[in-house]
């Protein structure tokens, strides 16, 4: 009788590919709900570029990049992602992350998640924007007030801007590999500077070109015009740039990236091989532009922007809506608190701000001319309980004794003898 030996059993354990596809997964389920929320809902509406128009050569500039722009991201897919398809069932890693890159221009305004410091030219096409259908989303907005998310703008500038990242970088490290033998920390500090550089340059061309402006920075370049430029922006485009470059240049034996590790040895269908490829670059490159870029940057500039130049406050087309020129709302400066729903105005010539409505502390008066439009829309009451700061849940104190002060827990006149709060 033969005997009955226990076969041992090899535990069977993901690779790192599947754990970054359903990573991936999560977040395009997050954006579809996102998306779906904003079409269905008030804020699927365009932002007014306002009474001012545009320079004529910024409105030529603006209308051939948006002609250009889907038609030079087809042909990337074309040659990148189609063709290799076709001929051996499989799609170039570039051409892979095209798609990775124009889904993470999906987070481009989300650094204003708890103020606005960053803001879109709305001469763009738009139909608004979806962060404020965004759970948990701090900033104020309204319909027709708010940065808008630029649909024949913002995913060519992911994919062609992460690609010149991408070029540039692994050239430099190849350069620096095979002349120098250098080690990848090394290759990365190596790199890290020139990409700050490329920033520079690059928004640089960017802001001048009108596209956007970062008025809420600090420590700026041009901290009086519209091409307001804060230092702090390059050193942590140049984090996430670096993050990126770093995740396609560097492989293992097998071509596999850091995310795709494990995808060879995976016994499924090639479409199916691709599908969990682009799922894992796709979770990869969003929390790369999360954690890098949106955490830190929305934590310093978003939660207590700098003041805006009247450069910007002054045109429609920049502000958005949100504050300053064809609004009633005063754009961030000194004394002006960083609020969620409730609105900070100016009264008309003549009229005065009761006792009973004085703040309970002294600020310096804000700087910038604010400007009144009626358009239906009704400002939250004075005790409603809407006074809610952009910073309260994150970081510390500054905002949220400003805004207490406003509900006039004290009751001592300040020295705002022209400022409301509605």
């Amino acid at each position: 009788m033969a005997e009955k030996y226990d076969v041992p059993t090899i535990p069977k354990t993901r690779p790192a590919v599947v754990w970054w596809a359903w990573i991936g997964g999560i977040w395009l389920l997050f954006w579809a709900y996102v998306l779906i929320r904003w079409m269905t809902g008030p804020y699927f509406t365009p932002v007014p570029a306002g009474a001012v128009p545009v320079p004529g050569w910024m409105d030529m500039i603006m209308t051939v990049w948006q002609i250009a722009n889907y038609p030079l991201l087809a042909l990337g897919l074309y040659f990148l992602a189609y063709k290799p398809w076709r001929r051996n069932r499989t799609i170039t890693l570039d051409g892979m992350l095209i798609i990775a890159f124009m889904f993470m221009s999906l987070q481009d305004s989300c650094s204003n998640f708890f103020g606005y410091w960053y803001t879109m030219n709305s001469h763009f096409f738009n139909m608004g924007s979806f962060v404020n259908d965004i759970p948990g989303w701090m900033a104020f907005g309204r319909p027709g007030a708010q940065v808008p998310w630029a649909i024949f703008f913002h995913p060519f500038e992911y994919t062609i801007g992460f690609f010149a990242f991408c070029f540039i970088g692994s050239g430099l490290m190849n350069f620096f590999r095979t002349r120098f033998n250098l080690k990848p920390l090394m290759l990365i500090i190596v790199v890290f500077p020139v990409c700050m550089v490329f920033d520079l340059v690059i928004e640089g061309l960017f802001q001048t070109l009108g596209f956007y402006t970062m008025a809420g920075g600090k420590i700026s370049f041009f901290p009086d015009t519209y091409e307001k430029f804060p230092l702090i922006e390059t050193f942590f485009i140049a984090l996430m740039a670096v993050s990126v470059i770093s995740l396609r240049y560097f492989k293992n034996d097998k071509g596999e990236t850091l995310v795709e590790r494990g995808l060879n040895s995976m016994v499924i269908s090639d479409v199916k091989k691709q599908l969990v490829r682009c799922l894992a670059l796709i979770g990869a490159t969003q929390c790369i532009f999360l954690f890098t870029y949106n955490i830190p940057i929305a934590a310093y500039m978003g939660s207590n922007p700098g003041v805006w130049p009247t450069d910007v406050i002054s045109r429609p087309y920049w502000n958005d809506g949100l504050c300053g020129a064809g609004t009633d709302r005063l754009c961030p400066g000194p004394g002006v608190p960083l609020t969620q729903q409730a609105w900070v105005t100016t009264l008309p010539a003549g009229q005065h701000v009761p006792e009973e409505d004085w703040i309970s502390r002294s600020f310096e008066p804000a700087t910038g001319k604010a400007l009144r439009r009626d358009d239906g829309m009704k400002n939250p009451e004075l005790g409603d309980g809407k006074c809610r700061p952009f910073n309260s849940r994150f970081m510390g104190r500054v905002s949220k004794d400003r805004c207490d002060t406003l509900l006039c827990i004290e009751g001592i006149k300040p020295n705002l003898p022209n400022w409301n709060w509605w």
